[in-house]
C-alpha cells in the first residue's frame, strides 16, 4: 500500500515523500520553482490592481512586497541633468558669439527622442525658450588668428545644457541609473555637428516623482 502511494501520480501536488533519485529531485525543484514564481506573480498582480483602483497606495504595496522579499513596484520619475558642451562659431563680437552658440546647441539637440531641453526649475514640460532657459554659456574664448570673413572672428564657447527625462524605476537611485542610460543613448543617436557633448561629465540635478503611473499586471 505504501509502495503504491509513493508510486502514484501525487508528485505534481504536495508530495509528502522525499525524492529518492536525482532526476526526481530535479523535477521536484523545478515544480516548486515554477509554482513559487506563479504565486509571486499573482501576489504582485493583486497589489497592482489595488494600487490602480486606489484601494491601496504604492508605498503600502511596495512595503508588503518587501516583507515577502520581493522587489517594489516601479514608479514614474522625472530626472533633471546637465551636460557640458563646446561649440565653435564665427561671429563679429563676444555677445553675439554666445547667442549663436546657444542657438546651435538647441538646433542640434532638438533631435532628442526621450529627453528634452528644460528650464532651470524642475518641470515636466520642455523649456518655452530653450536658447535662454536651457543653455547657460560659461565661457567665450576668441581664437587667435586672422578674421574668418569680413568682421567675423572664430570663437569657442563652453556651455552647460539642462536636460530632463522621464523613467520608470522602483526608487530614486535606480531612476538616476536608468536616466543616465537613457540620456547617453539619446545623445549618442544625434548626428555629429558643430556641438561637442561631453557625456563623461553628465551630472544629476534632481529626481522628482512624476505624475501617477498606471501599472500593468503581468509586466510591472
Amino acid at each position: 500500500m505504501l509502495a503504491h502511494a509513493r508510486a502514484g501520480g501525487t508528485r505534481a501536488g504536495a508530495d509528502p515523500y522525499p525524492p529518492t533519485t536525482l532526476p526526481d529531485a530535479r523535477a521536484r525543484i523545478r515544480d516548486l520553482t515554477v509554482g513559487g514564481r506563479r504565486l509571486q506573480r499573482a501576489i504582485r498582480d493583486e497589489l497592482i490592481t489595488l494600487v490602480n483602483t486606489h484601494v491601496a497606495t504604492r508605498w503600502f504595496a511596495s512595503d508588503a512586497l518587501a516583507r515577502l522579499g520581493l522587489p517594489p513596484l516601479p514608479a514614474r520619475y522625472l530626472v533633471g541633468a546637465t551636460v557640458p558642451v563646446t561649440v565653435t562659431v564665427d561671429a563679429p563680437r563676444d555677445g553675439y558669439a554666445a547667442h549663436v552658440a546657444a542657438a546651435q546647441v538647441v538646433t542640434e539637440l532638438r533631435g532628442l527622442r526621450q529627453a528634452y531641453l528644460r528650464g532651470p526649475a524642475p518641470s515636466a514640460r520642455p523649456a518655452a525658450d530653450p536658447v535662454r532657459e536651457a543653455v547657460s554659456v560659461l565661457q567665450t574664448v576668441r581664437l587667435p588668428g586672422r578674421r574668418c570673413s569680413g568682421r567675423h572672428r572664430r570663437y569657442t564657447i563652453t556651455a552647460r545644457v539642462r536636460l530632463a527625462i522621464a523613467v520608470c524605476a522602483p526608487d530614486k537611485t535606480t531612476a538616476w541609473d536608468s536616466a543616465q542610460q537613457g540620456l547617453r543613448a539619446d545623445l549618442h543617436r544625434l548626428r555629429s555637428g558643430f556641438v561637442a557633448v561631453h557625456l563623461d561629465r553628465l551630472s544629476k540635478s534632481w529626481v522628482r516623482t512624476a505624475d501617477s503611473y498606471r501599472l500593468t499586471p503581468g509586466r510591472d
